[in-house]
């Protein structure tokens, strides 16, 4: 399996298929920019060994309060490859990216919404993440510091 950044377009109508199929997730609706994502933020596809979209994932990096720069991570696999460590994949070689650009401070928004939402909290936990916020109803917010 190997991550790439998605600059091109050669990946963008798999890119919207993965995206749809997990739009509850993310509070995606039924189009999904796939070109306006890639230019907020930095865009990353996983390919398997047959060169096929496995999965995917994007960083945004901002300042916080205190001045220091964070990042925010977000994934998904696609239907076929989940329970083959695809995500788990996509998740370090996106810290390693965070982390190389002097980063230490990584975060993850679970939304409430994702139809995984338990399973994807405590994945993430099991990740090294820790739990920063959390309230009935809202989303889950986990952060790791490298």
């Amino acid at each position: 399996m190997k991550l790439m950044q998605s600059r091109n377009v050669f990946h963008d109508e798999e890119i919207q298929e993965v995206l749809l199929q997990h739009k509850e997730a993310f509070g995606f609706s039924d189009i999904v920019d796939v070109n306006a994502m890639k230019r907020e933020y930095e865009f990353y596809v996983a390919l398997n060994c047959e060169n096929e979209l496995a999965g995917l994932g994007w960083i945004d990096t901002f300042y916080n309060e205190d001045g220091e720069v964070e990042a925010e991570v977000s994934l998904c696999v696609y239907k076929d490859e989940s329970n083959k460590g695809t995500g788990t994949f996509i998740l370090l070689e996106m810290e390693k990216l965070i982390v190389n650009s002097n980063v230490n401070i990584i975060n993850s928004m679970i939304k409430r919404s994702n139809p995984n939402y338990d399973f994807v909290v405590e994945w993430f936990l099991k990740q090294g993440y820790q739990l920063i916020l959390e309230e009935v109803g809202a989303d889950t917010w986990l952060q790791k510091r490298i």
